[in-house]
C-alpha cells in the first residue's frame, strides 16, 4: 500500500516513531512513579527510617574500622 503524502512511508520509520513515544510515554510514567513514591515516603515519615539506618550504618562504620 502506498501513501503517497505520508511523511513516515517505511514501517522502519513508523516504528521508529512508534518507539520514541513508547519510550516517552514510560519515561513519565516512571518520573511520576518517583514524584508519588517520595511524596508518599514524606507523608508516612519514611525519611525519618531511612535517616535513622544511614546515621546507624555510618556509626557502626567508624567502629568496626576504630578497632581494626
Amino acid at each position: 500500500m502506498s501513501i503517497p503524502n505520508h511523511p513516515l512511508k517505511t514501517d522502519n520509520q513508523r516504528l521508529a516513531v512508534l518507539y520514541l513515544v513508547v519510550l516517552s510515554v514510560y519515561g513519565g510514567l516512571f518520573e511520576l512513579c518517583g514524584i508519588v513514591g517520595s511524596r508518599l515516603a514524606r507523608v508516612l515519615g519514611c525519611f525519618g527510617l531511612v535517616r535513622f539506618f544511614s546515621l546507624a550504618i555510618s556509626h557502626f562504620n567508624k567502629l568496626v574500622y576504630r578497632e581494626s
